[in-house]
């Protein structure tokens, strides 16, 4: 027997029995509304997260125009600044070219202000007084300068055999001529006859000693420079010197009171000397040490012993100490008096005696009180100063 279909709705029971199914439809639309409901909140989420990112966009686009903003007025601060920093760079440089055109105006005023006041009268640096004991205290050293080269002859273990003093006078020969010239012929004769003899007696190598010392001192104060230049210079001074006084007596003083006469020869002279002492440093302390070896080699002295090797570096040391002392009195009559032209001098020897200008002061009373005709000078033992 075959089962006919039963319809959907329709129910068959254990007993064969069909029955209508009801539908419940509360079960059936719970899913959709459910699946409504939720679509519903996803489109108010959507909606809520477009509208936040309109609203984020609409911020983005303000903040993007408010940088835009701010960067434009950067850049407009920038270019102001550029410019700015461009006119001080101007301002700074035309400055430089101002500084750097007073600076060379100054220095221009300075040398001449300088050399202006280089001819100005001042006072001196040094008095009478002093150059009078600066004087005195270098003859005094000269004395005692001599005095020691000659107690060298003194010593026996220096006296030099025959044949050594031939080979010394030969290795001074130059030396000698130059001592000749500057002690005379006649004391310089008194040297050569009596050789190692004098050693008894070296009083008068002691005078030669102080004559050659005092006309060295003589000769580098009073010589502006010890080159060539000598002679123009000094021809130069005169020459200022005659046209100072050409000047003062063309000034009449009571139409012009109010000027002061300077003495423009005597700041000539200050200035020309300084400056001749820079560009002239040379030293003739070993030319001299060759004079004074040379003389004592002529009277019997021998540079080859021990002890005479300790001597010339002594009296090395004397004599460069003297060199220097004759340079500080160049500059205190040269450079530090200027009101006044003061010179150092010495009598030159063979001349003849004159008592009222000259003393002798080795002479004792008893030949000082002896008149004796046509005495003549034998050496300077000594300088002095003329103003």
């Amino acid at each position: 027997m075959m089962q006919r279909d039963v319809p959907p709705d329709l129910i068959v029971d254990d007993h064969g029995e069909r029955t209508r199914k009801h539908h419940d439809t509360s079960t059936i639309r719970d899913p959709i509304i459910q699946e409504s409901i939720v679509l519903k909140k996803e489109l108010e989420l959507t909606k809520n997260c477009l509208k936040n990112a309109e609203q984020m966009n609409l911020e983005l686009n303000e903040w993007g125009t408010t940088i835009h903003q701010r960067y434009a007025e950067l850049q407009a601060r920038n270019r102001r600044q550029e410019e700015d920093i461009h006119n001080l760079k101007a301002i700074v440089k035309h400055g430089e070219e101002k500084i750097f055109e007073m600076t060379n105006l100054l220095e221009v005023r300075t040398a001449d202000l300088r050399g202006a006041e280089a001819f100005l009268t001042t006072a001196d640096q040094y008095s009478g007084s002093d150059i009078i004991n600066m004087v005195n205290l270098l003859n005094a050293e000269i004395f005692q300068t001599a005095a020691y080269i000659a107690e060298l002859l003194e010593d026996p273990s220096t006296v030099a055999t025959d044949d050594d003093r031939g080979k010394n006078l030969q290795i001074y020969t130059s030396s000698l001529e130059a001592t000749q010239s500057r002690i005379g012929n006649g004391l310089f004769a008194y040297f050569q006859e009596k050789g190692g003899l004098v050693r008894v007696d070296p009083f008068p190598l002691q005078l030669a000693m102080q004559s050659i010392f005092s006309r060295w001192c003589a000769d580098l104060v009073h010589h502006f420079c010890s080159n060539a230049a000598e002679i123009r210079l000094r021809k130069l001074y005169q020459e200022v010197q005659n046209c100072g006084e050409l000047s003062q007596c063309q000034i009449d003083i009571s139409d012009y009171s109010f000027l002061e006469i300077q003495a423009i020869s005597g700041r000539w002279r200050a200035i020309t000397f300084a400056h001749m002492k820079a560009l002239d440093s040379q030293t003739y302390s070993d030319q001299f040490m060759n004079v004074v070896v040379g003389l004592l080699c002529l009277c019997g002295w021998s540079p080859n012993s021990p002890r005479s090797q300790e001597a010339i570096l002594v009296v090395q040391k004397m004599v460069k100490t003297l060199e220097k002392s004759f340079h500080q009195l160049k500059s205190a009559t040269k450079e530090g008096i200027t009101t006044a032209d003061i010179d150092v001098f010495v009598v030159n020897f063979d001349r003849s005696y004159d008592d009222s200008k000259m003393e002798d002061i080795y002479s004792s009373s008893k030949s000082a009180t002896q008149i004796v005709p046509e005495m003549r000078v034998l050496c300077t033992v000594g300088f002095t100063y003329l103003s």
